[in-house]
Order: structure tokens, then sequence, then C-alpha cells
């Protein structure tokens, strides 16, 4: 009787070791795929992220000749200021020579 219940006993865990092995097995091939899951999400955001970093490197080039063209307008524009000032001032002194010949 004491043998066939050690025997019991033996079988019984063997049946138990049977199924936790199982269960290792499984939970080592979901940490696989897992792993295989997260470097593919890793992947495809690392190429949205250069994707995002390349149009950002753009605005920031396209932003800073925006900036050097309305700097040159407000340039341009000063000097057409004082390019008009100079006519004014030349019709004005030639108004007075003339005026003078008079």
């Amino acid at each position: 009787l004491l043998s066939s219940d050690i025997c019991g006993s033996i079988s019984a865990l063997d049946e138990k070791v049977s199924q936790t092995q199982s269960l290792v097995n499984e939970s080592t091939e979901r940490q696989k795929q897992t792993k295989e899951e997260t470097m593919q999400w890793i992947q495809k955001n690392q190429n949205t992220l250069d994707i995002t970093t390349e149009v950002c490197t753009k605005l920031a080039e396209e932003n800073d000749a925006l900036k050097k063209a309305i700097f040159n307008e407000k340039n341009f524009q000063k000097s057409l200021t004082e390019l008009e000032k100079g006519s004014s001032q030349i019709k004005l002194d030639i108004s007075k020579s003339y005026h003078q010949l008079d």
C-alpha cells in the first residue's frame, strides 16, 4: 500500500512538473513575441521620429529664410523711403533754383 502511494505521489509530481514546464514554455514564447512586437513598434516609431525631425529641420530652415526675406524687405523699404526723401529734396532744390533764376 505504501509503495503504491509513493508511486501515485511521484506520478502526480511528474504531472505537475510537466504542467509547470508547459507554462514556462508558453511564457517564454509570449516573451519572445512581446519582444518582437516591441522591436517592430520601436522601428516604426523611429521612422516617424526621423521623418518628424526632418520636417522640423526644413521648417526651421524656411523660417530662417523668411526672417531674412522680411529683414531684406524692411531694409528695401527703408532705402526706398530715403530715396524718396532725397528725390523730394532734389525737386525742392531744383524748384528753388528755378525760382531764383526768375
